[in-house]
């Protein structure tokens, strides 16, 4: 139910804006307002405009857009109806783009539900076959119960980042600040993730200053900052990198800093990864599990704290990922910590559960 609301939800967004555009365009020049493409239709500006899927067979920006009920001559006559014709087509296509990313966004979850509970149906009747025979072998029982238990994480994983998305989005998601050592957090975060990277090959450090550094921010969304960077880190890295974790503060906040000498990300692409649902490379996406979620989410968490992140990557060199994070003094503070170090080792084999398989 949670995925089928979250679908309806940004679907209803996507169409909403779009049309709040189409009336700003039609209002603005006061022209008539029934338009017709092939394949779609356009209905009348009120306030039951809507667009008709399947937008196939869209003009192209050499073609004109014909009116009802207005001859093409007077309509090409005006640079109004010419500018019109433009932003109305842009529109009608934006449109189309926007659908069939949500059929794509819905397939990749699909997928990513699919994958697990097959896994954790099969490791079931394997279990319930054993428990029939009678024999029930130790390895083989630890191994499905591990199965089973790595696969319901990674169902958490994916259904708390998407409720996550939807209360970002809905600007009810806030966070709890409270005063934290970031130095000792993040040193429990890279021991809690180090198996993890062992077991793909990968050196993990942590490189801080000694001196205690409390930050007055939300301990919770930074864990899941940090660890949603480790986990992109260890998925695109290769066997026998690197991955190096470095925390520099001053007296208005931290830097923390997390690099690899992995696969690196394209220049072009480099402001695009933080866009909602976008991955830098396919190929490399075909490699790890994961439906685009990616970077936006700790992206907007940073946002949430009022900090932000930045990136710098050569291809075939890695990348470095920096999150900026202020000390909110002025914030309400509640003590958390405690509900944080109970969780906390939840929460990263949460986060990297589809690299534990």
């Amino acid at each position: 139910m949670s995925l089928i609301w979250f679908i309806k939800h940004n679907y209803a967004w996507i169409m909403q804006k779009s049309v709040a555009l189409l009336h700003a365009v039609i209002q603005s020049l006061r022209c008539p307002a029934f338009l017709k493409a092939r394949g779609g239709q356009l209905l009348a500006a009120s306030a039951s405009t809507t667009v008709a899927f399947p937008l196939s067979g869209l003009p192209d920006d050499g073609d004109e857009i014909p009116h009802h009920g207005v001859q093409k001559g007077a309509a090409r006559g005006s640079d109004g109806q010419i500018r019109m014709e433009r932003q109305l087509r842009n529109a009608i296509q934006e449109l189309a783009k926007k659908h069939a990313l949500i059929v794509d966004i819905f397939i990749n979850v699909s997928h990513e539900f699919r994958t697990p509970l097959s896994v954790i149906q099969m490791a079931a009747e394997l279990l319930d076959d054993c428990l029939q025979s009678g024999e029930m072998d130790a390895d083989q029982l630890r191994r499905s119960v591990d199965s089973i238990n790595i696969n319901a994480r990674r169902l958490t994983r994916l259904v708390g980042n998407m409720l996550d998305i939807t209360k970002i989005k809905a600007g009810v998601k806030q966070p709890l600040f409270s005063p934290v050592n970031i130095t000792e957090l993040l040193r429990k975060l890279v021991e809690l993730a180090k198996p993890c990277a062992l077991k793909r090959g990968l050196e993990i450090s942590l490189a801080c200053r000694k001196t205690v550094r409390v930050l007055r921010t939300d301990p919770e969304l930074v864990a899941r900052i940090v660890v949603n960077l480790l986990s992109n880190a260890i998925k695109f890295t290769p066997r026998g990198g690197w991955i190096r974790v470095t925390c520099r503060c001053s007296a208005s906040g931290c830097r923390i800093t997390v690099e690899d000498n992995g696969e690196g990300i394209p220049k072009d692409m480099q402001r695009r990864i933080f866009d909602h649902f976008h991955r830098a490379n396919n190929t490399l996406a075909r490699s790890s599990e994961g439906c685009g979620i990616g970077l936006w989410l700790p992206k907007s968490l940073a946002e949430l704290l009022g900090g932000f992140i930045r990136v710098r990557s050569t291809p075939g060199r890695g990348s470095t990922f920096s999150v900026y994070l202020p000390d909110r003094r002025e914030a309400c503070v509640q003590q958390n910590t405690g509900l944080l170090s109970a969780r906390l080792q939840d929460l990263v084999l949460t986060e990297l559960a589809d690299i534990s398989i």
